[in-house]
């Protein structure tokens, strides 16, 4: 007997598999890009500013606040794609655009140069690199403490560069601008600062004294700092050993200095 095998067949089954290979490779590089799109979301509430779906129109709006008084934004910012979104830095910054909105120069709040705008006006939001997963969430807030009564600077904004709109590498390159507004009313008022903000001292043992430290108190606002007087909260273990301080009105950037000393009298 004898029977004829077709090499047809096998043929046809190889070309199906590698057919439907194919479709599965496709798929699978479909889902690889589709994992590699970071996207980048932020918003804030709408009665302070933040127009949905126009972030062009947006602004972080303060409005009227007390000086001396604290008022807050809540701002979220997100990252609703499918893969980690890098956040170069968020940052506060007082700058300049031409008519086509390209960027002529800017300043950052933290400058020396910018003391009271940098002392009313703050962020809690990252100020270095830093990753973003896919599908979460950064809180944080924007803060305006009105020292004087007097607007903020008209070309104030707020700065998010991430790595969608700027290049991490280059401090310099551009990013999200929103314009920032808010206005002081009132009195001017002062802002008592230290340097060094916290004294820490070597361990000692019971009985022993340490070196005097030097702790400058400045006054940053442009209102007058009256200083009654200066003690520590713990008597026991601490000592103010030099008073420059307590009993002086300090105008605004200027300082004096007290000199602190830790004698622990227990383990």
């Amino acid at each position: 007997m004898y029977s004829k095998v077709s090499t047809r067949t096998p043929a046809l089954a190889m070309c199906l598999a590698l057919l439907s290979l194919g479709a599965s490779l496709s798929a699978c590089q479909e889902s690889g890009l589709r994992a590699l799109r970071a996207e980048f979301h932020i918003e804030w509430p709408e009665e302070m500013g933040y127009v949905d779906g126009a972030l062009d129109e947006s602004a972080l709006t303060f409005g009227v606040v007390d000086t001396g008084t604290v008022s807050s934004i809540p701002v979220s910012m997100s990252n609703p794609g499918n893969a980690d979104l890098e956040v170069c830095e968020t940052y506060l910054a007082v700058a300049t655009f031409d008519e086509e909105g390209v960027l002529l120069s800017q300043q950052r709040t933290t400058d020396p140069e910018m003391t009271v705008v940098g002392a009313e006006i703050a962020s809690s939001g990252p100020s270095a690199l830093m990753e973003l997963s896919n599908g979460s969430r950064l809180d944080f807030e924007i803060r305006f403490t009105p020292l004087t009564g007097q607007p903020l600077p008209s070309d104030l904004y707020f700065v998010v560069r991430h790595e969608n709109n700027s290049d991490c590498a280059d401090p310099d390159d551009t990013g999200l601008f929103i314009p920032v507004s808010g206005e002081g009313f009132g009195l001017p008022v002062p802002d008592i600062h230290s340097d060094p903000a916290l004294v820490e001292f070597a361990t000692l043992d019971v009985g022993q004294t340490s070196d005097a430290v030097d702790v400058r108190v400045m006054n940053l606002g442009p209102g007058t700092l009256d200083v009654f007087e200066v003690v520590v909260a713990d008597d026991t273990h601490f000592s103010v050993v030099t008073d420059l301080v307590s009993g002086g009105s300090y105008e605004q950037n200027q300082e004096e200095m007290i000199r602190v000393q830790f004698h622990p009298q227990a383990a």
